[in-house]
């Protein structure tokens, strides 16, 4: 079996797949820094499909592919933002999150952008921060009633 982990521009046929990995993720990585009311609220966003393929067709979105197995993703919106990323539980410490993040960095930089900003999950401030993300601040937001707190985060890429 080919365990080789590729990356490439994501096509509106892995929607499923992003969709699974983004849900299963948050439940089986987020728990322990989110409750069980954040998690289902969180996971619900995976319900637009039009809002998905939007992203995996207008923004940078793309897959790490282990094998045949979407292992991981990330999207770079507006050239300067890192909207998602998220790599399946059974493939993390494996490098994957590194390798989207760089081609994240790599896609910004060839557009001269200077600074990328992310908002966080307290579940990837440690993997941001350990790559030279800084706290710009905390965010406090309301998600179909329900608080949840994430960091928006800033890199300097001419560093």
């Amino acid at each position: 079996m080919d365990n080789i982990t590729h990356l490439r521009r994501a096509n509106p046929s892995d929607l499923a797949s992003v969709l699974e990995l983004f849900t299963t993720t948050i439940e089986k990585v987020c728990s322990k820094d989110y409750s069980a009311e954040q998690i289902k609220v969180w996971q619900a966003s995976a319900d637009n499909h039009e809002r998905w393929l939007a992203k995996i067709t207008r923004d940078e979105f793309w897959v790490a592919e282990t094998g045949k197995f979407i292992s991981g993703f990330a999207s770079l919106k507006n050239n300067s933002y890192i909207d998602l990323m998220y790599v399946h539980n059974d493939f993390l410490h494996q490098g994957i999150a590194t390798r989207l993040l760089k081609k994240m960095t790599d896609l910004a930089s060839q557009r001269l952008i200077r600074k990328i900003t992310s908002d966080v999950s307290i579940t990837a401030k440690p993997f941001f921060e350990k790559h030279g993300f800084k706290i710009i601040k905390e965010n406090h937001l309301v998600l179909r009633g329900v608080a949840i707190m994430n960091f928006q985060m800033e890199f300097d890429i001419t560093r």
